[in-house]
């Protein structure tokens, strides 16, 4: 089981940082790229794209986004993404070309892992089954570790590009990258529903016409 949360692609690189941006490599030579997960780089008006071979029906997750996954909230760069909990990812190819277009077919899912639970009347016996903490209590060691470990967190996010309605071969996969006003630029996307921002919807009045 996993938990998940959307969040949008979006550039912090407005933002002051102390922190060194990691450079992902964006080259020439991945034109034409084909990709395990069933996707390839291919030119748009605009630059590069993701583009699919086959149908990809609505609500299936495509492939997961691959990069750094960076603990620092307060890294910038121009596409990083926010995983949550001051976790960022940094994209590499294919998903460093996933474009904006304010009618996406796609949105970036994060999944982290759901810590196996037990029940508060239950604990674990030493051979594995689960028995009544009243009666098992008192034999249960000590761990000389458990204040330690206490409040760590070992799971990590991974952040999916997932489809929000059915895609067409051969068509590009985009999202909505849903910029804050102060950060917004000009969209291009040329949808019918165009916002001509690139921008949050919620934010789209702080703009000009």
């Amino acid at each position: 089981m996993c938990g998940h949360e959307f969040f949008g692609l979006w550039s912090k690189s407005s933002m002051s940082t102390d922190s060194k941006p990691i450079v992902v490599r964006r080259e020439k030579s991945d034109l034409g790229k084909v990709f395990p997960s069933g996707v390839r780089i291919d030119t748009t008006s605009y630059g590069f794209g993701v583009f699919t071979f086959a149908f990809i029906p609505e609500g299936t997750p495509i492939a997961r986004v691959s990069g750094p996954m960076i603990h620092d909230p307060g890294y910038s760069s121009d596409y990083c993404i926010d995983a949550g909990e001051g976790m960022v990812l940094e994209p590499e190819p294919p998903f460093c070309y996933l474009n904006h277009a304010c009618e996406p077919n796609c949105q970036l899912m994060v999944y982290v892992a759901e810590e196996e639970t037990i029940e508060e009347d239950e604990t674990v016996t030493d051979d594995g089954i689960y028995g009544d903490t009243e009666e098992e209590e008192n034999f249960m060691p000590d761990d000389p570790c458990e204040e330690e470990d206490e409040g760590e967190d070992e799971t990590e996010s991974e952040v999916w590009v997932e489809a929000i309605r059915d895609i067409m071969p051969n068509e590009e996969l985009t999202i909505d990258y849903a910029w804050p006003a102060d950060r917004a630029a000009r969209c291009l996307c040329g949808k019918p529903l165009c916002r001509g921002w690139i921008v949050d919807p919620a934010e789209r009045d702080q703009l000009p016409g």
